[in-house]
């Protein structure tokens, strides 16, 4: 009955929240005068529910990922109405609209990792140094963020992900209606790999050391000669590969990322050693 009473706390208090800012919107956009102030007291209100984890830029509905343009449109009001805030720390001159946060207390965060206001990080998650976390993302239970690992504007990391060191996650805000990045959960993303431009992977997929994935680029299962775009399927397993081209005068191999394998064709699908599958292969 309590946790009853707090969502329904909660919704009337985001609906509130939405409905201000989306009045601010329309005032913006119609050039007619607003209170800024007003502006940003709410703005500040949508920042501090994104930390919580209480709204995200990205709602699954009936399947299918669904992106809340208010709350993008939102973040970047802030990125323009935001004031400038300067402060210093070992002698070192720092400047932002955004104030950067440390752990909760619920997840295990190291010096050196910056973690940017508005951004969710889950219970016993782990963000090694030198990692940043920029607004918006949500990054869910259990997971690891390692070192040097960017997780973009808005990106979406599910329960136990493994983000690898000097990876990134693409992030977007412009435009608003973009879908981000979605990474699943039981995802695996080796090192140097770079996931962009809203690109989705599904649960239980795994990324090979320095793959890249964008919005054009073809994935291509050679188990069964399908092709897929912006999409990784469940348990899919990923490494770098080549494509070959030929042009009038040339040869060409033009990197594409190989579906090699899946999960639940592997001994033990919970245990997933890159070297043992590749002698196989």
């Amino acid at each position: 009955m309590r946790v009853m009473k707090e969502n329904e706390n909660n919704d009337k208090q985001i609906s509130a929240i939405r409905e201000k800012i989306e009045n601010l919107l329309s005032l913006e956009e119609e050039k007619k005068p607003f209170s800024e102030k007003e502006l940003l007291r709410y703005l500040k209100k949508l920042l501090n529910l994104l930390e919580s984890g209480l709204i995200r830029v990205v709602d699954k509905i009936d399947n299918q990922y669904m992106v809340n343009e208010w709350v993008k449109k939102a973040i970047l009001l802030f990125f323009k109405y935001g004031k400038i805030r300067k402060w210093k720390e070992d002698g070192i001159i720092y400047l932002d609209k955004f104030q950067y946060r440390g752990s909760d207390g619920n997840f295990r965060f190291l010096p050196g990792s910056i973690l940017r206001e508005g951004a969710f990080v889950g219970k016993g998650t782990v963000v090694m140094p030198p990692s940043f976390i920029n607004v918006g993302a949500y990054i869910d239970e259990k997971s690891m963020v390692d070192s040097l690992a960017l997780i973009g504007s808005c990106a979406q990391i599910g329960k136990n992900c493994h983000i690898s060191a000097g990876t990134i996650i693409g992030g977007v805000l412009e435009p608003a209606v973009a879908r981000p990045v979605i990474i699943e959960d039981n995802v695996f993303v080796g090192g140097n790999c770079g996931i962009y431009e809203g690109v989705i992977i599904k649960k239980g997929a795994v990324i090979g050391t320095g793959t890249i994935i964008n919005g054009s680029t073809p994935i291509i299962d050679i188990t069964n000669n399908k092709v897929y775009f912006k999409e990784v399927p469940e348990n899919a397993i990923i490494v770098p590969g080549a494509r070959q081209k030929k042009s009038e005068n040339d040869t060409y191999f033009i990197q594409v990322p190989l579906i090699i394998k899946y999960r639940d064709q592997l001994k033990d699908p919970s245990k997933v050693d890159l070297n043992d599958i590749l002698h196989d292969f």
